[in-house]
């Protein structure tokens, strides 16, 4: 066919076929939307509709300047909504998509540039978003089955936005063009402003970039320090919210007190074999390439990242488990562009018997690996696609008719987390902490005195201007009330509990799945 005859064609056209099961799945709600991080974006974004220039803290009825998730691509997100007000999980559903996008077009132009070879993106296409095992999801993962969920998650979208300015560094490094450097200067920026943590790293690679492909001027390194230097004022000059406030908390080491940083941690640092998958294959080329002292850049791309992967574990670095990703980036990079000479130039290699056997391990790998993906894929959206379960969030769609922005309501964490998002509502506590928010454990405990001490709820009502009290009938705890700590409280939907809320004011719903009450008098 003529229109496959050039690589450019053959990578739209693979691309395209992977748009096509990307698409459909992008706007079916993850079915565990509630408890993930995308209800605190979701709810940034809805607020900014409210206003843009003077929002309030998305969750909790505080000022907006207590939360970090007022950034460009949720302010985008939010304009989209305001002028064309499509629903939330369509907005979600179309922003992961321009996430998507802008990844796929980046590794094609980053890799046909760094490389030099124009049929290379194609293969590192498939490697980048296929060469997984089980992975890991949300934050910061960028394997397919994750993206569909996650890409518009500001973390994933800054690393979306890597290998697309890097292009733009490499066109400059190659012919020193401005108009490369600003657009270089201007993606930086927006990386970093965007997810910090993933910003910082990010730099770190583009330092790598510099001294290791043999453009070491000053005339470059005075680029990426002035680079730097307008990110990091742009971030700290943000009207939003403090970053080095936050950059300082987690910096000391006051963020480990947090259980999710701990349970991140962990999740980043465990079981890597069946995570990691068939991208150990990596290393193989890495050690090659090494010791023929070909793309330093991914060499020690690789060695720096699993270093400082390997000392966030022995030292216990609070976020420095995000590194496993650009490790694994490194690898796939290396890993893509083997399987590329193995299947292409194969005559340049001596030992052919040796190069074939290896193409077909490394063939085996890379379809293993998509089908893996695919299998993961499947597994959470063809019950969706062929209507066998019904939307994750249907029940908590029945509260907007009764609560309203301007309202706030004390539930468990579990419960109340994605409430902002889908009513406007203000919550007493978080699910997920923030370092703005250091006093989110004296929120926790108080909403667990609420629920046990009676004689407690007119303080705690009046404390933080409580006007419903929801309970989540199908939500029992795991273990007695007595032993649950406060940020994993359930309170026991039984009779006398509900008795006692009643009393509250006026019961506004009691279904198979919620008991709703509208505080109008609280107890002594």
């Amino acid at each position: 066919m003529s229109f496959l005859q050039t690589p450019g064609r053959r990578y739209f056209l693979a691309f395209l076929g992977i748009l096509l099961i990307f698409i459909p799945c992008a706007f079916f709600t993850y079915p565990s939307f509630n408890n993930s991080d995308g209800c605190e974006h979701a709810a940034a974004a809805r607020e900014l509709t409210y206003s843009f220039t003077k929002p309030h803290n998305p969750l909790l009825d505080l000022p907006g300047n207590t939360s970090p998730r007022f950034v460009p691509s949720v302010i985008m997100m939010a304009m989209v909504q305001k002028i064309f007000s499509p629903g939330l999980f369509t907005l979600i559903g179309f922003s992961s998509l321009a996430s998507f996008l802008l990844l796929g077009v980046g590794i094609y132009l980053f890799s046909k540039e760094y490389f030099q070879d124009e049929k290379q993106p194609l293969y590192t296409l498939f490697c980048v978003l296929f060469l997984w095992g089980k992975g890991w999801e949300e934050s910061n993962s960028y394997m397919f089955s994750s993206l569909i969920p996650f890409a518009y998650y500001p973390s994933v979208v800054s690393f979306a936005l890597m290998p697309l300015s890097l292009f733009f560094l490499l066109r400059y490094l190659h012919g020193g063009k401005r108009r490369h450097a600003s657009v270089f200067i201007a993606l930086s920026s927006f990386i970093l402003l965007n997810h910090p943590v993933t910003g910082f790293l990010y730099f770190f690679v583009t330092l790598i970039l510099i001294t290791t492909e043999g453009y070491g001027q000053k005339n470059t390194l005075f680029l990426f320090a002035i680079t730097f230097l307008i990110a990091l004022g742009f971030t700290a000059l943000w009207p939003y919210y403090p970053f080095f406030k936050s950059f300082f908390y987690v910096a000391s080491g006051k963020a480990k007190q947090f259980w999710d940083y701990g349970a991140t941690h962990a999740y980043l640092y465990s079981d890597l074999l069946r995570r990691v998958g068939p991208a150990f294959l990596g290393i193989i080329p890495l050690v090659y390439f090494g010791l023929k002292r070909q793309y330093p850049f991914i060499v020690f791309g690789f060695l720096s990242c699993l270093l400082f992967y390997a000392l966030g574990y022995f030292l216990n670095i609070s976020l420095g488990e995000r590194f496993v990703f650009f490790c694994l980036f490194f690898s796939q990079l290396a890993f893509s562009r083997t399987l590329k000479i193995l299947r292409e130039e194969r005559a340049a290699f001596k030992n052919t018997r040796a190069a074939n056997l290896l193409a077909i391990l490394f063939l085996c790998a890379l379809a293993g690996g998509m089908g893996n993906q695919l299998f993961m894929t499947g597994k959470i959206y063809l019950p969706l696609l062929l209507k066998r379960s019904s939307h994750p969030m249907e029940k908590y769609l029945i509260l907007q008719k009764h609560l309203r922005r301007g309202d706030t309501v004390l539930a468990d964490v579990f419960t109340s987390w994605p409430l902002p998002c889908i009513t406007g509502v203000k919550v007493v506590s978080l699910y997920h902490n923030s370092p703005l928010i250091p006093e989110n454990a004296e929120r926790l405990s108080d909403a667990v005195t609420f629920f046990r001490s009676p004689n407690e709820r007119k303080r705690i009502a009046e404390k933080y201007h409580i006007t419903h009290v929801l309970i989540n009938r199908k939500l029992l705890p795991p273990w007695t009330v007595e032993n649950q700590a406060p940020q994993f409280f359930i309170p026991y939907p039984d009779a006398r509990l509900i008795h006692e809320l009643s009393s509250l004011g006026r019961t506004l719903l009691y279904d198979e799945n919620f008991f709703l009450v509208e505080v109008t008098a609280t107890a002594e």
